[in-house]
């Protein structure tokens, strides 16, 4: 079975560290990463001119709007496009609220390549 490209937006205020995620999930045969944006401003900005991505893999620490803020204006607004949160923080009520918010999957930014691209497959799939 062969599977289309899936087009995964990386938003995250770490440049480096986008720029490394966004390698990596190129790398994966099943997946292309379009553009990238620093914060949700940038993603609702770009968004305005860039075709909508199957997935945004959204941080949840940013500056100007907040992975909570983006999540809840990406649900309201294009509910069509899955939403994979990324962060350092690893509790429950961080978890719970960005699912809350429309995030179909949660994953640690310090998770291994495989892990990452089974969480991308699974959420694609939803």
């Amino acid at each position: 079975m062969t599977r289309k490209e899936i087009s995964v937006v990386l938003v995250d205020d770490h440049i480096h560290y986008r720029n490394e995620l966004a390698n990596l999930i190129d790398s994966f045969a099943e997946f292309v990463v379009p553009w990238q944006a620093d914060n949700g401003k940038h993603l609702i900005r770009q968004l305005a001119q860039q075709a909508l991505p199957d997935i945004v893999l959204l941080d949840i620490n940013m500056p100007e709007m907040d992975g909570f803020e983006t999540a809840a204006w990406l649900h309201a607004h294009h509910p069509s496009v899955k939403i994979l949160a990324i962060s350092t923080y690893d509790n429950q009520k961080t978890i719970n609220r960005m699912l809350s918010l429309g995030a179909r999957g949660f994953v640690l930014k310090d998770v291994e390549p495989v892990e990452m691209k089974a969480a991308l497959l699974e959420v694609a799939d939803r």
